[in-house]
């Protein structure tokens, strides 16, 4: 603060937390569209549950691609889940696009309520 910054934000970073100090320090009000935004608390509770739903084969793709760090291989399989769960698509995708692979990974890998099938 001595070196003349108004704020800060820690990683991991959320989106709400960003939007929240620029609202502050801009003195600007945010009009969100219904059913635009994603809801950061609901992906935390419910993207394990959603994500341990898919089918087999797009939750193997997904997880390839995110090892494989294949950015283009990632949105492909990201369209995919979006046209079977769009509420699911749109918070991967708010993810790949903050590149937070490894929270795409981790929740493929640990879901709610057991393993993921890897069909290996």
């Amino acid at each position: 603060m001595a070196a003349g910054v108004d704020d800060f934000v820690r990683k991991p970073f959320r989106a709400d937390e960003i939007f929240d100090r620029l609202a502050r320090h801009l003195n600007v009000r945010y009009l969100n569209r219904p059913g635009a935004a994603v809801d950061w608390n609901e992906w935390e509770s419910a993207s394990l549950q959603a994500l341990a739903k898919l089918p087999g084969n797009m939750r193997e793709e997904l997880r390839n691609g995110v090892i494989s760090l294949d950015v283009n291989r990632i949105a492909r399989v990201i369209r995919l889940v979006s046209d079977y769960d769009a509420t699911l698509g749109a918070a991967l995708a708010q993810r790949a696009d903050r590149f937070a692979y490894t929270e795409i990974l981790n929740a493929l890998e640990y879901p709610a309520g057991g393993g993921v099938e890897r069909g290996l």
